[in-house]
């Protein structure tokens, strides 16, 4: 196996907004997934509220239903919310299937572009890519990171223990080969498991955590000019990063098929992993 450096890719959300007025007295309601960047909105709205007089109230729905929530609200022309905070992915269909606002001519007037993080905008609020079109404002901007246990990497007997295996002195891993050689190592069930990462069927679970794997393998989901997927999500490089990512759950507990960032903090946390995975906002829980 080539080395391969650790690689995690930032994971964007969008402020996908409506051209609304409201006034002093009124009330402006955001919907958002449940999850604690959803609460901290709701504590820096209060700023907003004070300086204009207008309520907010971020609504809150849980995630295996958002996306579906969400698009039935569409579909109906609900006027449940003012303005959704939407998941990146969704960019490209609700803007092309007439569920977004274009508000390129009222960035133009108000807002500042180049002021903004500008692959943030390139990538996550113009449709299509380069046409200076534009659909929304980044909201929350995260990236995957690993927490570990420093009472296991740092004692002395494991670390000889490890060296004497693999060959290398045990340390935070830079490389997925030795991420796999850790995770190997630290696996001795029922108690202890190496790693816990994202293995979910709910919602973007497992893509979130085999995306950052495939492309730093070389591998990819298709041809971004071409819109062909054929030859590239099936390329041999995408292929060996499924086999590897597919190995790690041989070193993960025996619930991982469950694990989503909430499952892999808690297990982290319980102390029943030596190393696992999670999104930047959650990982001062893991401290």
């Amino acid at each position: 196996m080539r080395s391969r450096l650790l690689w995690l890719p930032a994971v964007f959300f969008l402020v996908l907004g409506l051209f609304v007025v409201k006034t002093e007295g009124e009330t402006l309601r955001v919907a958002w997934a449940e999850w604690p960047p959803a609460d901290y909105l709701q504590k820096l709205s209060e700023d907003f509220t004070t300086e204009t007089g207008i309520d907010v109230e971020v609504v809150q729905i849980p995630w295996p239903s958002f996306q579906n929530k969400i698009d039935l609200g569409f579909v109906g022309k609900s006027d449940s919310y003012d303005i959704v905070i939407g998941d990146s992915q969704w960019l490209g269909s609700n803007s092309v299937g007439g569920h977004y606002v274009k508000l390129t001519d009222w960035f133009d007037k108000n807002i500042d572009v180049d002021s903004i993080y500008g692959p943030a905008m390139t990538a996550f609020a113009e449709y299509p890519k380069g046409s200076k079109e534009y659909w929304a404002l980044p909201a929350e901007v995260d990236a995957n990171g690993y927490v570990y246990r420093k009472d296991l990497f740092e004692n002395p007997k494991e670390q000889q223990a490890f060296k004497d295996k693999y060959g290398y002195e045990l340390h935070v891993p830079k490389t997925y080969q030795q991420l796999r050689d850790v995770a190997e190592f630290f696996t001795r069930p029922p108690d202890l498991y190496g790693i816990a990462t994202y293995f979910s069927k709910e919602y973007d679970g497992i893509t979130m955590g085999f995306q950052q794997v495939m492309w730093s393998f070389g591998g990819s989901y298709g041809d971004t000019e071409t819109y062909k997927v054929k030859g590239h999500i099936n390329s041999d490089d995408s292929l060996k990063a499924l086999e590897y990512y597919k190995e790690l759950i041989e070193f993960s507990p025996p619930d991982a098929p469950n694990y989503y960032w909430q499952e892999t903090l808690d297990a982290y946390k319980a102390g029943k992993v030596a190393m696992a995975m999670d999104y930047f906002a959650f990982l001062p829980g893991a401290v």
